[in-house]
């Protein structure tokens, strides 16, 4: 039995209005749309926060905030999430606010009243190319937090380059009272990484190879027709880990790219030759993570100092100061366009051990 979301993603928007009826106007009339979640705040701050660790298709922003301008929080927002489309909302326009506004890269520079079509246009602009998938990713791990902590910066890459991002999950976990919790945690991970959750329900310590775990792994490729697929190194002391490896190995032949992720229980016998940047999809990982650390502050491998120590160790091999290392089973894909000089936050071959 699984848990598997819908696989036609909703377009998650973050409006920031301090201004609490022209929020609630604004959210309301976004709602209108069945394939739009917007989230309301009324101060930068939240939105900084919720930006630092949850992913985003749009930022809606008033001009003039508490303490802050608007054009600057659309300027952190792009170093959260290389891309992210921006509309400035304001109701004292001057040609020097627009100026700066395009200047600044913002999709639309709205004046209020807002009219609903006009800002429903504005958005449909913003987001015209949403539904256009670039690649299509799978991420498999035996249990939560696996693939978050192997590959989590490469995920977010992925998905600010435009990839459509699924993470496939054998098992729930450890039986425990808060099992409930803990699946809430899988998916407020996922979608911190604009990423699909997948679920099993196969037992933590009870995961080998057999024709089950082959056909669940079959199912959720032949569905996704992912062109990459991450998993767990076969260099692992967990049993769980190695099955899951093999299994997806086994029935991801036709797969064009698979690459091996570490985990806290890798062998000194991982040896990556693809080590990814992360310098952008870092702050994206730590709060995929912290969806888990929340509930479970003395793992130490989830830790933020942790994880961040070992990207930093990677990227010495990488021409980024963050990275993360993977083996490669195979790499079919056309490598013309894999160069140093990409757009920010898409996954390259940064360097090689």
């Amino acid at each position: 039995m699984s848990n598997n979301q819908d696989l036609e993603r909703i377009a998650r928007i973050l409006v920031v209005e301090d201004d609490d009826d022209q929020r609630t106007y604004l959210m309301h009339v976004l709602r209108r749309l069945g394939n739009l979640e917007p989230i309301g705040v009324g101060d930068p701050e939240s939105a900084l926060e919720l930006l630092a660790n949850e992913h985003w298709d749009l930022l809606i922003t008033d001009l003039i905030l508490p303490g802050r301008n608007g054009l600057n929080l659309a300027d952190e927002a792009q170093e959260h999430h290389g891309g992210l489309p921006v509309i400035v909302v304001t109701a004292h326009p001057s040609f020097e606010t627009a100026v700066e506004a395009v200047r600044a890269g913002v999709s639309d520079f709205l004046v209020k009243p807002l009219d609903a079509d006009r800002l429903l246009a504005a958005v449909d602009r913003a987001l015209s190319g949403f539904h256009r998938v670039t690649s299509r990713v799978l991420a498999i791990g035996a249990h939560p937090d696996d693939v978050e902590l192997g590959c989590g910066g490469a995920l977010a890459l992925h998905r600010i380059h435009g990839d459509e991002i699924t993470i496939l999950t054998m098992s729930q976990g450890a039986e425990t009272p808060d099992l409930e919790h803990r699946l809430k945690q899988a998916a407020l991970s996922a979608q911190r990484l604009g990423a699909t959750l997948i679920m099993h329900t196969l037992r933590e310590t009870m995961i080998a190879e057999s024709p089950t775990v082959d056909e669940l792994i079959a199912a959720a490729i032949s569905e996704i027709r992912p062109d990459t697929v991450y998993v767990h190194t076969p260099q692992d002391v967990v049993t769980d880990h190695r099955a899951v490896n093999a299994s997806t190995r086994r029935v991801a032949r036709a797969v064009p790219r698979l690459l091996c992720y570490q985990s806290p229980s890798s062998t000194v016998d991982f040896h990556p030759v693809e080590f990814i940047g992360i310098d952008n999809g870092l702050d994206s990982k730590l709060g995929a993570l912290g969806a888990f650390l929340e509930a479970a502050p003395d793992r130490e491998y989830l830790s933020p100092e942790m994880v961040r120590a070992t990207a930093r160790y990677w990227g010495r091999f990488a021409s980024a100061k963050y990275a993360e290392p993977f083996e490669v089973v195979r790499d079919r894909l056309d490598r013309r366009t894999d160069r140093l000089d990409l757009p920010v936050g898409r996954p390259t071959r940064a360097g090689r051990g």
